[in-house]
């Protein structure tokens, strides 16, 4: 028996096939992606598909990554504009955003809900 991909999953694959990014290393997209949608089935997410591959991370008060670094502000994500595109999932929807700005002010907005970050 096939297991369904996530609705995350799901609603990222088709956003991909439909703008046609990824362009190189789709397996971000295609394992690292989906992984990590498994993983962290009920997190909400932003997605950044790119040119050359794609950037996934949890949104949550403290969204520090790896490199103990904010990973949806945006002076971290100019780096990835260009051919990027910048959303969100809530969980039922796929968001799109004009910019990394517009897509930090939504992600802060949701987060905070109004307070404001220490």
């Amino acid at each position: 028996m096939t297991r369904r991909a996530p609705n995350g999953y799901l609603a990222i694959r088709d956003e991909a096939k439909a703008i046609g990014l990824p362009k190189e290393f789709v397996t971000d997209l295609t394992v690292h992606d989906r992984r990590w949608i498994e993983a962290n089935i009920t997190a909400p997410f932003v997605w950044i598909p790119r040119e050359c591959g794609t950037f996934i991370c949890r949104i949550t008060r403290d969204p520090i990554d790896g490199a103990g670094n904010h990973s949806w502000d945006p002076p971290g994500w100019h780096a990835r504009e260009g051919a990027a595109r910048f959303y969100t999932w809530d969980g039922a929807e796929l968001r799109e955003y004009r910019d990394a700005r517009e897509c930090s002010a939504a992600i802060r907005e949701l987060v905070y809900k109004g307070e404001e970050p220490c």
